[in-house]
């Protein structure tokens, strides 16, 4: 899956012997389109993919290239005001190529960023409404030596975003932008032995690290994030190396972040069967639907698209131990906890809480694990403790108001 807007209507590609380009909707699941790819969709229903633009399943129109020096067209976004990026070949030989970035709307057609002013400019991966265009320059020919790019379509204005290694401008790729100009990619680090770290950038803070789930060590060491997508509200979605990992194959997982909860790995917001995994999150609407690439044999065994909302994104953020909401832990919570359960006491304000083993139920075995972390010795709450956080295990309990944590 590639794409996914506010009603939860996604794109992708299938392969069996050939590649073919699909809708999928809740109600009426995937809708095979034709050979090729489908790449970008916007809240109209608007999809588009190799050098076709859908309007739906089976009203489509071509996308042609910005001159006749290319013949091979990829549009890979699509804007809400019909703004359609991607990129344009010419394939010399098998083994030589020229490519350039491409903006189409219905009024200009396509223009080549090149003659636009991006110089070295040879992919443009996302657009937003306002015309702001991010995507990634090539300084040697070569699409392993890239720079991050932002170009404003209005003020014909250019900027280059930098990379997480100071002083060096290339070895980063923009992967998304959203409605206010904030972007989303990965870039080279510093660090000796680390792969690429996701990003951020405003043009206020320039290029933020927002850093990795973990660190896979087992017989290799693994640390790398990648962020292709990001929401109005700011959430980024992309995949990350994670700790703990049976093998380097299972070490990546797909990541949500936010400013306010960092990354959090997606396999542990949402509910899904067993033996299938989140790898990658490659969208993210403005509501919230959130697609990708996982695996398993759920999945029928092999690597297959999902589609999900998180069920955690307007969750209160919260305190486990904290059951009585007043700042601290001690041995007033568990007594709350029991005059609920079996006084009569006050109905709790945030039922996960007070669930200090995180087990899915509410009942006297939190009091008990609660008195035991107090004064036995024992383990301490499960997470969000001892900061605030959301609760990463799917269950009936809720949390309407909890005030000690923003």
């Amino acid at each position: 899956m590639w794409d996914v807007n506010d009603d939860g209507t996604a794109v992708g590609t299938a392969t069996s012997s050939t590649y073919h380009g699909f809708f999928w909707t809740v109600d009426d699941g995937k809708i095979d389109l034709c050979p090729g790819d489908v790449r970008g969709v916007n809240n109209a229903g608007v999809g588009v993919g190799n050098a076709i633009q859908w309007s739906g399943p089976t009203s489509s129109a071509v996308i042609p290239a910005p001159s006749s020096d290319y013949f091979t067209v990829h549009a890979l976004d699509v804007s809400n005001m019909n703004y359609v990026v991607g990129e344009a070949v010419h394939q010399y030989s098998s083994s030589t190529s020229d490519q350039t970035a491409f903006v189409w709307d219905p009024i200009n057609g396509t223009r080549d960023l090149r003659v636009l002013g991006v110089t070295s400019a040879f992919t443009a991966h996302a657009v937003n409404d306002s015309g702001q265009i991010v995507g990634d320059t090539s300084f040697t020919g070569s699409t392993s030596t890239t720079g991050a790019f932002m170009f404003d379509l209005v003020t014909n204005q250019t900027v280059a975003l930098g990379s997480l290694i100071p002083g060096v401008v290339g070895r980063a790729s923009a992967r998304d932008i959203n409605s206010s100009g904030m972007v989303t990619g990965y870039s080279g680090t510093p660090q000796l032995f680390v792969g690429d770290h996701a990003f951020v950038w405003t043009g206020a803070g320039g290029m933020q690290d927002i850093g990795v789930l973990g660190v896979y060590s087992g017989g290799i060491t693994l640390e790398d994030s990648h962020a292709y997508a990001i929401s109005d509200s700011g959430s980024v979605v992309g995949n990350s190396t994670v700790s703990g990992a049976a093998t380097s194959w299972d070490a990546r997982h797909a990541f949500i972040w936010d400013d306010t909860l960092g990354m959090r790995d997606l396999n542990e917001l949402c509910v899904r069967p067993n033996d299938y995994y989140l790898i990658n999150a490659t969208a993210i609407s403005n509501t919230g639907w959130i697609c990708g690439t996982g695996f398993g044999s759920a999945g029928g065994g092999i690597f297959s698209g999902f589609v999900l909302e998180p069920i955690l994104v307007n969750e209160p953020t919260f305190r486990r131990g904290d059951c009585n909401d007043d700042g601290s832990i001690n041995i007033g919570d568990p007594i709350v906890l029991l005059s609920a359960l079996f006084s009569g006491g006050a109905l709790l304000p945030c039922d996960d809480a007070c669930e200090l083993n995180d087990d899915g139920a509410l009942n006297i075995a939190d009091a008990i694990y609660a008195l035991n972390a107090l004064f036995g010795g024992g383990p301490a709450p499960a997470s969000p403790h001892p900061d605030c956080g959301v609760d990463r295990s799917p269950d009936a309990l809720d949390c309407v108001t909890f005030t000690g944590c923003p």
